[in-house]
């Protein structure tokens, strides 16, 4: 027997092995893995109607997804393939809800959807898969905790400012600094020359993750915002932001060369907050005009070291209660701390480990995947998820973090040791 015909045999021997633990069938089980998202019993699903009418029929037969559960912040979507972030994104603007991603087979999948929505259609108040028996077994989802109600989430539909909201004029500042935020060095390049010239001053990022780091480091006077930017997607920047108490206030103009249309504009403000948007091509006086109009449009905020205050006790109070053992009220302190500063590398990192110890490993990974978005090269952040991407069964995603962190170790016995780990892996 080959070397890898060896190492698939030993695969399935251990995903059979799991599988009987988890209660997941193999094929599940293989997907669950292969993904790093969890997998889906469709059988035992059972999906409210308000749930399934946030996506139109021929959506989801279309790109083959079907909604399964759902909050005001969150909507749990099963896919082909959760990797496809061109549907989770779409998915994500049309209804306002951050996309958490599920797979199941694709059999499963296309005869859920049409079992789904023809139940609907017949005006029944839910579908139910044919083993589902309870309203607790809603998602189907085996060994994972209930996700929570997402309290924390940056971002509420209800929050974000309504069209001309900015009413409140302020003194332009001295020197203001401007977030230029594209993955296309050329025209980050090009702006920041022409703001430089005009007394701004200008402060660069090419995707996502740089961009929410650079407005935790410089808190800037305005944001100009790259609709579709590689890895964290504009629109999920917006989200964060505006959600903020700390960086709410701060205005952002979008430039997009893919959305056009007033149309799509007027949603942008109404659902996002943005206070303008700008089509590429763009002219430059555009984007003067625009920088300047939000600039002097915006309210005034509260002082921003309070907030920071107020969000560092929320951590410390939750230390507090988690070494007293209080671990759910720990968990809620730093979910209060995130609504005031979810740019906080450190209470996504806490609020990771807590997750971790009351079981939730879903949950505490989305938290440390979070606050490596923030800190990307943080060794304790990603020995740590490397660690819950282990225990949650997902192998090749732990390899991946193991290996990050290897390249961050603080010395060499801890790298040693890293190596040998790995090796247990492979």
């Amino acid at each position: 027997m080959s070397e890898d015909s060896e190492k698939k045999q030993l695969g399935r021997i251990a995903l059979k092995q799991r599988a009987v633990k988890g209660g997941l069938s193999p094929e599940l089980e293989a997907l669950r893995e292969r993904f790093g998202v969890p997998a889906v019993d469709l059988s035992r699903a059972i999906v409210p109607a308000e749930v399934l009418a946030l996506i139109p029929d021929d959506i989801a037969r279309q790109h083959t997804i079907l909604p399964i559960r759902a909050n005001e912040a969150e909507l749990e979507l099963v896919m082909l393939d959760p990797r496809d972030r061109r549907i989770i994104e779409e998915i994500e603007f049309v209804t306002g809800r951050r996309v958490s991603a599920r797979v199941t087979l694709e059999g499963a999948l296309r005869e859920g959807i049409e079992a789904a929505y023809r139940a609907i259609a017949g005006g029944a108040a839910e579908w139910r898969g044919a083993k589902a028996q309870s309203m607790n077994e809603i998602s189907g989802l085996t060994g994972e905790p209930t996700p929570p109600k997402c309290e924390g989430e940056a971002f509420r539909a209800s929050n974000a400012p309504e069209a001309g909201a900015f009413q409140s004029r302020r003194e332009r500042p001295t020197n203001p600094k401007v977030l230029i935020v594209d993955d296309e060095e050329d025209i980050r390049k090009l702006l920041s020359r022409v703001l430089g010239k005009k007394g701004y001053q200008p402060i660069e990022a090419g995707d996502g993750q740089e961009a929410l780091s650079a407005v935790r480091e410089h808190s800037p006077d305005v944001i100009l915002l790259d609709a579709m930017l590689p890895e964290v997607h504009g629109f999920d920047i917006c989200r964060r932001i505006k959600g903020s108490k700390r960086y709410g206030h701060i205005p952002i103009i979008m430039v997009s060369a893919i959305y056009r249309g007033w149309r799509f504009a007027e949603d942008l403000r109404a659902s996002y907050g943005i206070v303008a948007f700008l089509e590429k091509p763009f002219k430059i006086n555009e984007i003067i005009d625009a920088v300047e109009a939000a600039l002097v449009g915006s309210e005034p905020v509260e002082d921003e070291e309070a907030m920071s205050e107020e969000a560092t006790a929320h951590l410390e109070a939750g230390m507090k209660a988690y070494r007293s053992g209080a671990l759910e009220e720990a968990i809620q302190h730093l979910h209060a701390g995130l609504e005031i500063d979810p740019l906080s590398f450190q209470l996504h990192y806490h609020l990771g480990l807590l997750y971790g110890r009351a079981e939730r490993l879903f949950d505490a990974i989305h938290e440390l995947e979070t606050a490596v978005d923030l800190q990307a090269r943080n060794f304790s952040a990603l020995k740590n998820l490397a660690v819950l991407y282990q225990r949650a069964g997902f192998r090749y995603k732990s390899i991946e973090m193991w290996e990050r962190a290897l390249t961050t170790a603080p010395d060499e016995d801890t790298r040693q040791g890293i190596k040998e780990h790995l090796m247990t892996l492979l």
